[in-house]
């Protein structure tokens, strides 16, 4: 996996690959053996593969030192903000891949404790309830007509964390001349609304924000 990652292969666009690695290398090590089970070299060739794998294994478990700890975005921001008067739209709503997207998002959940749009993938149906009301209320020329639609469907804060900037749609600059300026503090843009119906829906059915 390694060596295809080197050569850029895209195995990364695959949210949890290494997942497949295992079962892909356990075919690999049945045909290799069929293939050298005649070979004098044979089991010199399986002790080095053996000792490749298991360096490999020890320099990924690394570093063995204190990790640096990352902070949540916008965690200070969203704890002084904790409430049940709207809910969070955290955008982008379709990331740059798959992998592991919106984790932070449900992580910021923790500390505002309010419904979220963040989910541990992306949104890519243009249909999608949240997307649908996203793209119609962005597509208003009025700023205030924008806040309004947003409130009513019971969004009162929106997030978007620095490093996502350039995946989100409607981009920056939009959502600055539509929404105003943001709050940016710990790596992320944060626009509050003001209070929003408690009870949050999506624009086509029932429950919290899909």
């Amino acid at each position: 996996m390694a060596a295809l990652e080197a050569l850029g292969w895209p195995t990364r666009q695959g949210g949890l690959y290494f997942r497949y690695t295992v079962i892909a290398e356990l075919g690999l090590v049945l045909l290799a053996a069929l293939a050298l089970a005649r070979h004098r070299a044979a089991q010199w060739l399986a002790l080095g593969v053996l000792v490749l794998h298991v360096a490999e294994g020890v320099h990924a478990s690394g570093p063995w030192t204190t990790r640096a700890r990352t902070t949540v975005a916008a965690r200070a921001v969203m704890e002084r903000l904790e409430g049940s008067d709207g809910a969070v739209l955290e955008l982008p709503l379709q990331g740059p891949t798959d992998g592991w997207f919106g984790q932070a998002g449900l992580l910021r959940a923790v500390f505002h404790g309010r419904p979220t749009t963040s989910l541990p993938r992306g949104v890519k149906d243009r249909l999608h309830p949240t997307r649908v009301l996203v793209d119609r209320a962005f597509r208003s020329t009025r700023p205030e007509t924008v806040r309004v639609l947003l409130r009513e469907a019971g969004y009162r804060l929106i997030v978007l964390p620095d490093d996502l900037v350039p995946h989100t749609d409607p981009p920056m600059s939009r959502l600055q001349r539509m929404l105003g300026e943001p709050l940016h503090a710990d790596g992320a843009y944060v626009w509050d609304l003001g209070s929003a119906r408690p009870a949050c829906r999506p624009p086509r059915s029932g429950g919290p924000p899909q």
